[in-house]
């Protein structure tokens, strides 16, 4: 006598393997969703560490401003001056680039994707001036993109012969 055994039917595999498609193309968009969400942030991140590290060092030098009388040259997008060491320091945004100049040759990307630097000079009734002599303090404004998002950060300082 025969023993009956029971199987899965070809049509039971068919579903079975039909579900599991499904489930897996589901899966597959939720972590490719996630992994694309983690790289935009990513990227975010970074660009906004960049932007205050050159904020950070852009103030340091600024620290080493005496007077109104060693600013070189200001404009609302570029500022020379010159620092105690007697070294000039320039900042000026080049392409997308933020550049920072030491003395005559010496060239430093402080930061990529700046798509604005501006300058805000203020006299000592914190009202905006153009003259460089009657500058007491300087705002510095960053504008930055990335991964189609934008953000702006900013920082000011005192020159010291208000003190």
């Amino acid at each position: 006598m025969m023993k009956s055994q029971r199987a899965f039917t070809l049509v039971e595999f068919v579903f079975v393997i039909l579900i599991l498609s499904v489930l897996s193309a589901f899966s597959t968009i939720a972590i490719n969703a996630g992994y694309s969400s983690y790289l935009n942030a990513n990227q975010l991140l970074t660009a906004e560490a960049q932007g205050r590290q050159a904020l950070e060092i852009m103030m340091r030098d600024m620290h080493q401003l005496r007077s109104s009388a060693d600013i070189v040259s200001m404009s609302t997008s570029a500022l020379s001056f010159v620092a105690t060491n007697g070294q000039t320091i320039s900042y000026t945004l080049n392409a997308g680039l933020l550049m920072r100049q030491i003395g005559v040759g010496t060239s430093q990307i402080l930061g990529q994707g700046i798509v604005s630097l501006g300058f805000t000079y203020y006299d000592i009734n914190n009202v905006v001036t153009t003259i460089a002599a009657n500058t007491r303090y300087i705002n510095v404004n960053l504008g930055l993109t990335q991964s189609n998002a934008s953000f702006h950060m900013s920082a000011g300082i005192f020159t010291r012969d208000l003190i």
